[in-house]
C-alpha cells in the first residue's frame, strides 16, 4: 500500500507528464552499443557461470593500422640517435603512456 506522500507524488507526476515513468536522467553514457549489449545479454544467459573477464574475452582484439614508411624512418632515426645512451641516461627520462583515442568510433567488434 502506498503512503500518502508517495501516492500524491505519483499523481502529480502523471498529471504533469502524462506518464508514470520518471524523466530521463543524466549520467555517464553507455560504453556499449545496443548490439554489444544484446551479445553480452545472450551469452551471459546462455552460460550463467561466465565471469566478466570471460565475457570480455569474447570480444575480438583491436586491429591497429600499420606504420607508414615515414613513421618507420623517424623511429629508426630516433633509435640510432639514442643507441649509445647508458642506463643512467634512460633513468632520467619521464615515460608516459600516451595513446591516440578515437572518440565516437567503435574500433572493436564482437564475434
Amino acid at each position: 500500500m502506498l503512503e500518502g506522500n508517495g501516492f500524491s507524488f505519483t499523481i502529480k507526476r502523471h498529471s504533469g507528464t502524462g506518464a508514470n515513468s520518471g524523466r530521463k536522467r543524466s549520467g555517464r553514457p553507455k560504453d556499449t552499443t545496443e548490439s554489444e549489449a544484446k551479445f553480452l545479454r545472450v551469452n551471459s544467459l546462455r552460460d550463467r557461470w561466465l565471469t566478466g573477464q570471460q565475457l570480455q574475452a569474447c570480444r575480438s582484439t583491436q586491429v591497429l593500422p600499420s606504420l607508414r614508411r615515414q613513421n618507420k624512418t623517424e623511429r629508426l632515426a630516433w633509435a640510432m640517435k639514442h643507441h649509445h645512451w647508458t642506463t643512467e641516461d634512460w633513468k632520467k627520462v619521464l615515460w608516459t603512456d600516451e595513446k591516440n583515442e578515437n572518440y565516437g568510433t567503435r574500433l572493436h567488434n564482437f564475434q
